[in-house]
């Protein structure tokens, strides 16, 4: 039921894979590799990673039994790293990580994520089916979204871009199955390149500017709600290619 590591041990890989009664999990002082370490142990109900690890890949996929995520600050590689810990609520990426393909995928009922500054893509199905997920907020430091990275998170309602720098890409099926209502909070300054980013521009009604500062999106200066508006006021005109049509953003100023 319980794991030993000795200081000298610097691999873990694959070293308790399928120890189906392994309740405790340890990481030695010294450990750098932990690929696989608890893959498969399905009664562990806490997680463990060394300050050293940078591999940190499935280390416990399919432990289903695990409730709270952890990752040093070293770890580079956390692909599969939780995938199908389907009674994970909590989960982190840590501010070095690198590879976060399917991190946290099937994790069906993770209900908080926190991905840290310094993280510059989120991989490929690193949430898929994560069906819980209300929220979550991405870092300043964002650039890309992987495919499905976020598929069918049905029950996700905000995703929060405001500290964000720049438009990250995004996957083809990155966001597919999300909320209908998921509010995308993006920066003022980005919204007029956002809605009219590659894929992006597919979900513009989704898309809100993270200010108090009154835009209005237009199909065509022959719109009602166009033309009823008051000529006396000043307002700042943007045209951007949103979709095959141009869209007129109106911001007053």
């Amino acid at each position: 039921t319980s794991a030993v590591c000795g200081d000298k041990v610097r691999e873990m890989g694959w070293a308790y894979m399928h120890c189906s009664k392994l309740t405790t999990p340890v990481c030695g002082p010294n450990v750098t590799n932990m690929r696989c370490s608890y893959y498969n142990c399905s009664n562990l109900t806490s997680a463990i990673c060394g300050d050293k690890v940078v591999n940190f890949s499935s280390a416990y996929t399919n432990c289903c039994n695990l409730t709270t995520a952890v990752c040093g600050s070293n770890v580079e590689d956390m692909d599969f790293t939780y995938c199908k810990c389907s009674n994970l609520l909590n989960g982190v990426i840590g501010p070095n990580v690198k590879y976060s393909e399917g991190t946290y995928n099937g994790c069906s009922n993770i209900k908080n994520v926190t991905i840290s500054n310094g993280v510059s893509e989120i991989g490929v199905d690193c949430f898929k089916e994560c069906v819980s997920l209300p929220n979550i907020v991405m870092p300043a430091t964002l650039g890309a979204i992987g495919a499905n990275a976020f598929y069918n998170c049905a029950n996700l309602t905000l995703m929060d871009f405001a500290n964000c720098t720049k438009v990250p890409s995004l996957g083809a099926n990155a966001i597919y199955g999300i909320s209908s209502n998921c509010t995308i909070k993006v920066p003022t300054s980005l919204y007029s390149q956002w809605i009219s980013t590659t894929n992006w521009k597919n979900h513009i009604t989704n898309i809100i500017p993270d200010s108090d500062e009154p835009i209005v999106v237009f199909d065509s200066i022959e719109d009602e709600s166009f033309l009823a508006f008051n000529t006396n006021t000043e307002f700042s005109l943007t045209v951007v290619n949103a979709q095959e049509d141009p869209v007129l953003t109106i911001t007053e100023g």
